[in-house]
């Protein structure tokens, strides 16, 4: 049977991150997110909101990355796979499910003239991207109707920002998500 455990999710950092490491060197960053939700009150016709709150982990470079970048309250796409973390407390079983970051994209970075050492170029590993601000020297789109196409890992500008993926999106190589069929 097919099993796919895929997460692609938005949201603000609640906290600053925490990286520890293992005994063997790798990096592991913990941070959670709040993700928000509108939504019609089908009863009321009345506006409501709800908010998810969700565990995330990274590891390796991503792990570094986050921890070199991210803050509480910054807005963060992440995509990855859910795992069940279980455990016994006082005789009753408890769970929680996190993401476990396969890619994080970080928004609204500022600018920063001041600390060139920070710049961002395409030598940056695929895995963690934070797209820069609109005051940033990234090419404008030629008129207001055409589209731009947003910044990805293999982009060769530094205005694109930083990029990170996990180990299985190195390479180098493009990924052909056309099915054969």
């Amino acid at each position: 049977m097919l099993s796919i455990n895929k997460i692609m999710i938005t949201g603000r950092l609640t906290r600053d991150p925490e990286t520890r490491y293992t005994a063997s060197g790798n990096a592991v960053c913990n941070f959670a997110i709040a993700v928000n939700r509108k939504y019609r009150d089908p009863r009321t016709n009345d506006w409501k909101e709800e908010t998810f709150f969700l565990d995330v982990e990274a590891w390796g470079k991503i792990a570094e990355r986050c921890a070199e970048t991210l803050k509480k309250g910054r807005p963060v796409y992440i995509e990855g796979r859910l795992r069940a973390d279980t455990w016994e407390r006082e005789g009753q079983k408890q769970t929680r499910i996190r993401a476990v970051a396969e890619r994080v994209t970080a928004f609204d970075v500022p600018s920063r003239v001041e600390d060139a050492s920070e710049e961002i170029g395409p030598d940056v590993e695929p895995g963690f991207s934070s797209n820069t601000s609109a005051t940033n020297s990234a090419p404008k789109a030629s008129s207001p109707g055409t589209p731009q196409r947003p910044p990805s890992a293999s982009s060769k500008s530094a205005a694109d920002g930083l990029a990170y993926d996990s180990p299985a999106g190195e390479g180098g190589h493009p990924v052909d998500d056309d099915v054969p069929f």
